[in-house]
């Protein structure tokens, strides 16, 4: 499941503070620093980012995502990951054909990518209503 930009709003309360209704872009600026300043993680090893969650905007029930930065397993590009649990939640990373910020459906046990059909039959974490067609 891919989520693009204009597709949905986040909000973050980060020490308390709400943050809310939330571009990707802004949330991805909103924890650039923490991404800058974890150079020590491993392939696809994860720190939390304490003091903080997320849920989307349209979620009347707030369904709770942990934040972490995620160090991907080439180069050294950093995501940031909102995971429901130890195993499944969304990544958040830049398109690069598009350069613009997406969601897409992540499960810590998955070594490749899934139908969309398949990922409807495994994704158990909060779905955010789309604002538009994808």
């Amino acid at each position: 499941m891919i989520i693009n930009e204009d597709d949905v709003k986040i909000n973050i309360v980060y020490r308390g503070n709400l943050h809310s209704n939330l571009e990707l872009s802004e949330v991805e600026d909103f924890f650039s620093e923490y991404k800058e300043d974890n150079d020590s993680l491993k392939p696809r090893e994860t720190k939390r980012i304490d003091d903080s969650t997320m849920h989307f905007a349209d979620d009347e029930d707030k369904n709770i995502f942990y934040p972490y930065v995620y160090k991907t397993c080439e180069g050294n590009e950093k995501w940031i990951l909102f995971m429901k649990d130890e195993m499944e939640g969304y990544a958040l990373y830049e398109n690069p054909q598009t350069k613009r910020m997406q969601l897409a459906w992540y499960h810590r046990k998955l070594l490749e990518p899934l139908s969309p059909d398949e990922e409807k039959e495994l994704i158990t974490c909060y779905q955010p209503k789309m604002r538009k067609d994808n």
